[in-house]
């Protein structure tokens, strides 16, 4: 949206808070010049968000957290999107007054010390959210062929002992990439259900040689009912959180996932790919990393303390702001009843109220 309208928008609606993303850097300002207070939200993790802010503000400077540093094959890909992180993100925190927050959709357990020389970076508080996943609910009876499929390898085989293998919506592999994971599979011996975009795209003679060792499907797929079947032993993923390489590398450095490593120049390899494969599903690494990943994902779905401090954070923004007066309401009944009580109620009295 343009500066001027949105800055005309928030004259006219005078909201108690604004938060804004790294697309809209300029609402800040708006929001600043109307005397709203305003939030940074990212939606990329703090590993992510201040590894490209230490960057663009540090060029030449060694980023200190080694285990998440990008090899130089990957610069270029990522200033190939439309947008480039570091430049994006700087510009909207820039933007931002220095006493406004930046909220993240992250466990601050997992990327506690990100967060701190995040805070640093940009000279802000960093609040994590903590999860944003929505509580898991049965999802419609869908893709019977596909469960039918895994709960034959049960019986012929054994539980966990299928590779699903997804790549979201977000990442696109170009047809060598496909290739080399396809070979890959093949190679690992490994059964695997693989929801692609189109088979089309694979290796010739590819489905013929795997035969009914693996289940490749089109389309959307219902991802959460998958994961929690018995038969999956191994998830294959871009780690999502916007596709960003520096996921991979936070997934394995907290031992939760092992990265399949491309060579010098950036290129996937089939036989790291089947090796990888082989040691989550059969292999003793494989048993600890399902382990902790199963203890990470019970932790990470407990109700924590971070929304509840996120919340009572932006009240005192909407308490402090001038000229309102705030009245408790229950206004949101799925929150805690101390901070729902908090939520302000924004009523503008007449001057002869005011004190």
């Amino acid at each position: 949206m343009a500066a001027p309208i949105f800055g005309d928008i928030l004259a006219t609606l005078n909201p108690d808070l604004v938060i804004y993303d790294g697309f809209q850097p300029s609402a800040a300002v708006a929001a600043s010049s109307n005397n709203i207070p305003a939030v940074f939200f990212s939606i990329s993790g703090a590993a992510t968000t201040s590894l490209v802010l230490h960057i663009a503000k540090t060029p030449g400077v060694a980023y200190p957290f080694p285990e998440v540093r990008l090899q130089d094959f990957w610069w270029p890909k990522l200033k190939g999107n439309t947008v480039d992180p570091g430049n994006e993100t700087e510009k909207a925190l820039k933007s931002s007054p220095r006493s406004s927050k930046e909220k993240k959709p992250r466990k601050a357990k997992i990327e506690a010390k990100y967060i701190d020389y995040l805070s640093v970076l940009s000279e802000r508080k960093v609040l994590p959210l903590g999860s944003l996943i929505e509580d898991a609910r049965e999802e419609a009876e869908e893709r019977k062929e596909i469960f039918e499929w895994l709960n034959k390898k049960n019986i012929i085989i054994n539980q966990r002992s299928v590779v699903f293998v997804a790549f979201g919506s977000e990442c696109f592999l170009d047809n060598e990439e496909i290739e080399e994971i396809a070979y890959g599979i093949e190679l690992s011996n490994i059964p695997f259900l693989w929801a692609l975009d189109s088979p089309k795209v694979l290796p010739e003679g590819f489905l013929g040689r795997v035969g009914e060792r693996g289940m490749v499907v089109e389309g959307m797929v219902p991802q959460k009912k998958i994961l929690r079947h018995s038969s999956i032993g191994g998830f294959m993923s871009h780690c999502g959180w916007s596709s960003v390489p520096v996921n991979a590398k936070l997934v394995e450095s907290i031992c939760v996932g092992i990265e399949a490593k491309r060579d010098e120049s950036g290129r996937l390899e089939r036989e790291e790919i089947a090796k990888v494969i082989e040691e989550v599903v059969v292999g003793k690494r494989g048993e600890d990393v399902r382990i902790k990943a199963k203890e990470l994902s019970d932790n990470i779905m407990k109700k924590g303390d971070e929304i509840t401090v996120v919340v009572e954070e932006l009240v005192q923004l909407c308490v402090n702001k001038k000229h309102y007066r705030f009245w408790p309401c229950n206004l949101h009944p799925s929150l805690p009843p101390h901070i729902s009580q908090k939520i302000p109620f924004r009523v503008k009295l007449p001057k002869y109220f005011e004190s």
